[in-house]
């Protein structure tokens, strides 16, 4: 197996200038692509810019520049699934499947991931006692023009933030500590781990609840 990392070079133009386009300029030959770098930059300094024969191109109906090699029958293959379908109330028709998600976004996963158990619910445990206690402290603030990006505490060993749990805190939202929400889980994507599963942003999970809906089942 061969892998090849391309190049590109940037050409910036007055943004008002009516003739504006994207160029591209396509070595032939695969044995041209081996060529050292600065063989490269010496064809650009002989020919100088004018002198390439660049070839304009137009992105095709979903928007893709880079069409060179595309196989236009990929628009005919069936759907795995569709925003259309996953939001209407009839079976789904047309595609594999009606639902579809993100699946597990954690967002902190050194903390809701962990080969022992154990040590999983001793960080889950803290992580979920700063946030409740983060809570109480915003419910109770004396301060109610307060900025929460400003106010919570940031502590690398104990929580980590971000925009969904900011949220949540805002609504005073409490999380609830509980052993039976530790799941079996495939982490990245074969490796078997354990899971700690909470219906907060803390360990969020975008439908979810409708694919694995009991405890013993495991999270992939």
């Amino acid at each position: 197996m061969i892998s090849i990392s391309g190049e590109s070079i940037c050409i910036f133009r007055d943004a008002y200038d009516t003739q504006f386009g994207i160029y591209y300029q396509l070595s032939l030959g695969f044995y041209k692509i081996l060529i050292p770098k600065e063989q490269k930059l010496n064809y650009l300094t002989e020919k100088n810019i004018a002198g390439v024969d660049w070839q304009v191109i137009s992105p095709n109906d979903e928007n893709v520049w880079l069409t060179e090699g595309l196989h236009s029958e990929f628009d005919e293959f069936f759907p795995l699934g569709s925003k259309e379908v996953k939001k209407a109330k009839t079976e789904a028709v047309g595609v594999f499947f009606k639902f579809y998600g993100l699946g597990v976004s954690t967002n902190r996963d050194a903390w809701a991931y962990n080969f022992n158990q154990d040590v999983l619910a001793e960080n889950m445990q803290r992580t979920i006692d700063s946030y409740n206690e983060q809570v109480d402290k915003w419910v109770k603030r004396d301060d109610r023009d307060a900025k929460i990006d400003d106010f919570v505490l940031y502590d690398d060993k104990r929580i980590s933030w971000d925009g969904s749990l900011k949220d949540d805190l805002k609504r005073g939202k409490k999380a609830l500590f509980s052993l039976e929400k530790i799941r079996q889980s495939l982490y990245r994507p074969f490796t078997k781990s354990n899971f700690f599963l909470i219906e907060r942003s803390i360990t969020e999970f975008i439908n979810s609840p409708k694919f694995f809906p009991h405890l013993k089942m495991k999270i992939g």
